[in-house]
């Protein structure tokens, strides 16, 4: 544990160095950026609501998944930025009941971000943003919902938004490192199914991801 901590120290202290360095090359009013980020994530748990056919309400968990994320953005002044996001999250269902479920969840998102930077001439430079947008969801595998298994792959469009908090550290004149926390959700993506008693509609009601991740910026 005490290696593990003096190894994340020693990184932290790496960039601090590098970034108070490269900071003052960095502070352009406005201009192009392009970024890459890649993140473990955390799927909260959720209700799934199926109509149809059958009718039934089944709690619904999640594995430990991935978000990667690719952005390219327009700074507006030294403090205001534009962003167009789009990317990749997966996670699969557990399998709480040992029923069956054997499913995955696949989501493209498309996102129009706000994002607000304090840049003072701080060594390490505070972000926070918000977006908006659509998100493409890809519900593949086998559920049991009651007694009714659903089998195939589905898919829907459904309403976006996220928020975002992070800090980037300067690694040269036109790159930047950062570290991140974003919560990502989706309203309503519905998903149609199969089943021996008809066709059933499965409502996720409400999706929710949290990561902390890391990614990297080139300022043009």
């Amino acid at each position: 544990m005490r290696t593990r901590l003096f190894a994340v120290a020693t990184i932290l202290a790496g960039l601090f160095l590098v970034s108070s360095t490269a900071r003052a090359q960095i502070e352009t009013e406005t201009g192009w950026y392009l970024t890459g980020d890649a993140a473990p994530a955390w799927h909260e748990g959720l209700n799934s609501q199926a109509s149809g056919a059958i009718a039934a309400i089944q709690r619904k968990s999640f594995k430990s998944g991935v978000r990667l994320s690719a952005i390219a953005g327009y700074r507006y002044n030294t403090w205001i930025a534009g962003e167009l996001e789009t990317g990749f999250l997966y996670h699969g269902v557990w399998d709480n009941d040992r029923t069956g479920d054997a499913a995955d969840l696949f989501r493209i998102p498309f996102m129009i971000n706000v994002v607000a930077t304090w840049r003072d001439d701080r060594i390490v430079t505070p972000y926070a943003g918000v977006g908006i947008g659509a998100m493409a969801n890809i519900l593949n595998g086998t559920l049991d919902i009651g007694a009714t298994r659903l089998s195939g792959t589905s898919f829907d469009l459904a309403l976006a938004y996220q928020g975002f908090v992070g800090l980037k550290f300067a690694l040269g004149e036109h790159s930047e490192f950062n570290v991140n926390y974003k919560v990502v959700g989706s309203l309503g993506p519905e998903y149609s199914f199969g089943s021996p008693a008809g066709n059933v509609k499965l409502n996720f009601v409400k999706t929710l991801t949290h990561s902390f991740g890391f990614g990297w910026s080139y300022n043009f």
